[in-house]
């Protein structure tokens, strides 16, 4: 008797698991895909900033055509600023640079892109030349100073600051820049 179940089961187990994967899959197919699809800030792996902290003076550095020059968060007072600590040796950082271009050509907020290694100047502008980024300043954080005082141990890390000069959130990891992810971010920080 057992054996004439277990063979009973054992016809009947693919039938069955079959037959679930059907109905899943044939229930996917017939939803609509949405194309504009809305998404919210939280659900980006948004980390809201508690406290609340202001930007610092602490200086780092901007490479202008050859030439150096500092500069600290103060100077871009006024209206929201995207603050993006990278690296070109970190895979995923190099992988969304060309979407966080486009996303600074369409959009009126500053984006700051700092690259956080020593001796990174000549590295980032072979980049940015191979890459065609046209949009994006090269800054350096070669003591990675400011990615200490922001607390940003991994890359890439972005911080968002409003336009009254506070940090108010930010997401570990990479962003997809040219989805809805993008707009959720700006809508957030121009609101």
């Amino acid at each position: 008797m057992k054996d004439k179940s277990f063979l009973i089961g054992l016809v009947l187990s693919p039938i069955i698991l079959f037959g679930m994967y059907w109905i899943g899959s044939s229930s996917d197919t017939k939803q609509p895909k949405a194309t504009n699809e809305v998404v919210d800030i939280l659900s980006l792996n948004f980390s809201p900033a508690i406290p609340i902290k202001a930007v610092t003076e602490m200086p780092f550095l901007q490479l202008i055509e050859k030439a150096e020059q500092k500069v600290s968060l103060k100077d871009f007072a006024g209206k929201p600023v995207v603050l993006h600590f990278w690296a070109t040796w970190c895979g995923a950082c190099v992988a969304e640079m060309p979407e966080l271009d486009e996303f600074a050509k369409q959009n009126g907020i500053h984006i700051i892109p700092i690259v956080a290694e020593e001796n990174a100047q000549s590295k980032v502008a072979e980049y940015y030349s191979k890459k065609n980024i046209k949009n994006l300043k090269i800054y350096v954080d070669t003591k990675s100073a400011l990615a200490r005082w922001f607390g940003a141990n991994a890359l890439p890390t972005t911080i968002f600051i409003n336009k009254s000069g506070f940090e108010v959130g930010r997401i570990i990891g990479p962003v997809d820049w040219s989805s809805s992810a993008g707009q959720a971010i700006l809508k957030y920080l121009t609101e």
